[in-house]
């Protein structure tokens, strides 16, 4: 059993209790978290989510805005918003250190201003390197652990690092492992400044197609399967335009959502017939791309 008192002892940053999940989310709706946390900086949240493992509380990561769902009943455990105190980026020579915090965004327009390369082709993507790291995201042909050197992670409640070799940034491992990303080191290659932003404006302009930034939406509700486009199979399946309570898909791109006066249960129930009907006609379980909390049945992704 966890008190308030004993989790304000551990952590030095942001706890609030009952805490309306709609303002961190891009759907901007959801119910509550039991625990909401801001840590003040790495020590700080290390020390909170060893915590909640200790004492068997689930809780899940998340920034200022993340693909994340909560139900109107609420999520009984702990979302820890790492972005405000765990998102510090630094670079020594052509080597880039990322907290897990950081957006992506960020990250690349800071590799921009170093003149080097490699993080272009993530251009236009949200979410976070932790979150990143943790799925070993794709985007084009290159892989976000491409140019990882090392990963911070914490596992079953130990502070190590984990080298690029031998399959160590495999699809998924961290998450398989259950380990909390902390902080990545990239090594990238020394470049002009003027190719680095050609080369990411082009990314930019591919990503912007998918989920074009005059459309109010959601982030994307699946990701791609290998070889194929979530976007197309959904298109194929007869899903544009279907609704559900004040959710709608958007029309010209099915793989987001409009939550146009709904409630998370509506956007939940259209998440799950998606996916049905995508398996129902193709076979494919399509993998989320959001984290839906407090429902009958949770559906894991990486939020952050």
């Amino acid at each position: 059993m966890i008190s308030t008192a004993d989790i304000q002892k551990i952590t030095r940053g942001v706890l609030r209790l009952n805490e309306p999940m709609e303002r961190y989310s891009t759907f901007m709706v959801g119910g509550p978290a039991d625990y909401y946390l801001e840590p003040l900086n790495q020590e700080d949240f290390v020390s909170v989510a060893t915590y909640f493992s200790d004492n068997g509380v689930p809780f899940v990561l998340c920034s200022n805005k993340s693909n994340i769902l909560v139900s109107e009943e609420g999520f009984r455990g702990a979302v820890i918003n790492i972005e405000p105190g765990v998102s510090a980026i630094s670079s020594s020579q052509n080597v880039v250190s990322a907290q897990a915090g950081a957006k992506l965004g960020k990250l690349i327009d800071y590799c921009v201003s170093c003149g080097l390369s490699g993080m272009e082709p993530f251009a236009g993507i949200a979410g976070t390197v932790g979150g990143a790291v943790a799925m070993n995201r794709r985007s084009s042909n290159a892989c976000i652990t491409d140019h990882a050197e090392h990963v911070e992670i914490v596992r079953s409640g130990q502070v190590m690092l984990v080298a690029n070799g031998n399959g160590s940034y495999e699809t998924k491992r961290f998450l398989v492992e259950r380990d909390i990303v902390l902080r990545v080191k990239f090594k990238l290659i020394s470049s002009a400044n003027n190719d680095i932003l050609t080369s990411r404006r082009k990314f930019l302009i591919q990503q912007n197609k998918k989920q074009p930034v005059n459309i109010p939406s959601t982030g994307s509700i699946f990701r791609d399967p290998p070889q194929e486009s979530a976007e197309a199979l959904i298109r194929d399946s007869g899903v544009k335009k279907w609704t559900h309570g004040g959710a709608s898909v958007v029309d010209d791109h099915p793989n987001l959502l409009r939550a146009d006066n709904a409630s998370p249960e509506d956007m939940f129930r259209l998440i799950r017939i998606m996916h049905d009907v995508v398996l129902e006609k193709h076979g494919l379980s399509l993998e989320y791309d959001v984290r839906c909390l407090g429902f009958e049945q949770e559906l894991i992704g990486t939020a952050a």
